[in-house]
């Protein structure tokens, strides 16, 4: 009883066995307030035919199978809704698209063509308040993904933050778009020269504040992987230290690796300090 007047405050159980990753999913992730105060034509009003920055996200993920969920949604007297909605997703496959990598302020896919992870687990928390990815993981060839992140929307805008470790991850030509997109063409003449081969461990670093992209940041471990120098395979084995990339900037943290080539069991091991400018205006 309020104000006198009698009204119905709505509650709403859900619970889902095995049901297919579908839009569904993705609309049912709320718009940031930003987003919400949008003009926008009635077919594209959330929720329905528009997805929300954080709901695009997860769709370039490119996720299939099949999921489980259960949860609630209530409204209050001042017509506001709130939920809480627990998904669980075993067994599945994802498949990144463009779409992510262009969400990532990427400057292409930062995978293989042909990437598809398998073996997928995941759990996802859908609040009114944000979004929670946790426990992700899945398997590519030999190396394995593991991942989580939050979108924050108690802010104006969208807050969010991922973080994804590769291991044993198989370099390719993909690894240039990690270069600032006015750099890619000369990344990509740097790989084609030194045309490295071999195995990775990294981690990728991506952040959004106040719906603003910052510059992603990946750290690399390089393991066994080899670079053509002079016509001759070099072989490169880590030592210790990483090397970083963020916003053009690319940062050696005493990375020692060894070098060998031929029957020669070690060349000697070289340790780099320092950094370079990548993005730089007047940078050959």
């Amino acid at each position: 009883d309020i104000d006198g007047k009698r009204r119905w405050l709505p509650r709403l159980s859900i619970v889902a066995t095995r049901d297919a990753v579908n839009d569904l999913l993705y609309t049912a992730i709320p718009l940031s307030p930003e987003e919400a105060t949008e003009k926008v034509d009635g077919s594209s009003a959330w929720p329905g035919g528009r997805m929300s920055q954080a709901a695009r996200l997860l769709r370039g993920v490119g996720l299939g199978g099949t999921l489980d969920y259960a949860g609630a949604g209530a409204g209050d007297a001042g017509g506001n809704v709130t939920y809480d909605l627990d998904v669980e997703l075993l067994d599945a496959t994802a498949q990144p698209t463009a779409e992510l990598a262009g969400a990532i302020g990427a400057a292409g896919l930062l995978w293989p063509d042909d990437y598809m992870l398998r073996n997928v687990n995941a759990q996802l928390k859908v609040r009114h308040d944000g979004v929670t990815l946790s426990n992700f993981s899945g398997e590519y060839g030999v190396g394995r993904i593991t991942a989580g992140g939050t979108v924050d929307l108690t802010g104006t805008a969208a807050d969010s933050a991922i973080d994804v470790h590769y291991e044993d991850f198989e370099l390719g030509p993909y690894v240039a778009n990690f270069a600032p997109a006015r750099r890619v063409e000369q990344a990509r003449a740097i790989w084609n020269r030194y045309q490295p081969d071999g195995m990775i461990n990294a981690d990728l670093t991506f952040r959004v504040k106040q719906g603003r992209a910052e510059p992603s940041q990946v750290k690399v471990y390089p393991k066994n992987m080899s670079v053509l120098v002079d016509g001759r395979r070099v072989n490169i084995t880590h030592q210790g230290g990483d090397m970083s990339l963020r916003g053009g900037q690319i940062e050696f943290r005493d990375l020692a690796v060894e070098m060998s080539s031929g029957d020669r069991k070690s060349d000697g091991i070289v340790v780099m300090r320092g950094g370079y400018d990548f993005a730089a205006e007047g940078q050959p």
